[in-house]
């Protein structure tokens, strides 16, 4: 499946309201948005990743008909990672689709790391990984270390 997005759309609101009233839905504590539909028997479980403002332009492009369930994951901070580990944890997907500003599909990231803030070097680089204080809101934060290890998809 791929989706192609332009980028964020002003009032997705709305359609949080709608799939409140319609499925299953949760919000964790680092704001993120979380949405099960459900498709018929059989199937596995896929995580659809991606900024909450993408939400109104990707969800008709999603299929009518599946097998599984989908879980619609509505990343509520700035691209933090934290926030994405949490999102597997909850839905424990077999498959996790992640929706970035970009074009095309990747099946395979080589790892960074941000040393300072905006520098970014590959993941075997010595330098120790920044960490970052992400504030949540209420008063909240929480310690990320901007570390991305790196990743292949099964073929």
């Amino acid at each position: 499946m791929l989706l192609a997005v332009a980028g964020p759309s002003p009032d997705s609101g709305w359609i949080l309201d709608w799939l409140a009233e319609r499925t299953p839905t949760l919000v964790d504590e680092f704001g993120s948005f979380y949405a099960w539909l459900e498709g018929g028997h059989g199937g596995a479980t896929l995580l659809l990743w991606m900024p909450s403002a993408w939400l109104e332009e990707a969800l008709p492009q999603l299929p009518r008909r599946f097998k599984g369930r989908i879980v619609l994951g509505l990343d509520g901070s700035e691209g933090h990672g934290v926030p994405f580990g949490r999102a597997l944890d909850w839905a424990a997907p077999r498959y996790a689709l992640v929706l970035q500003a970009g074009q095309g599909l990747g099946n395979c990231f080589p790892g960074r790391k941000e040393v300072a803030e905006g520098l970014w070097v590959p993941w075997d680089d010595p330098r120790p990984p920044r960490r970052l204080e992400v504030p949540l809101g209420a008063g909240l934060a929480y310690w990320e270390e901007r570390a991305y290890p790196p990743w292949q998809a099964r073929p």
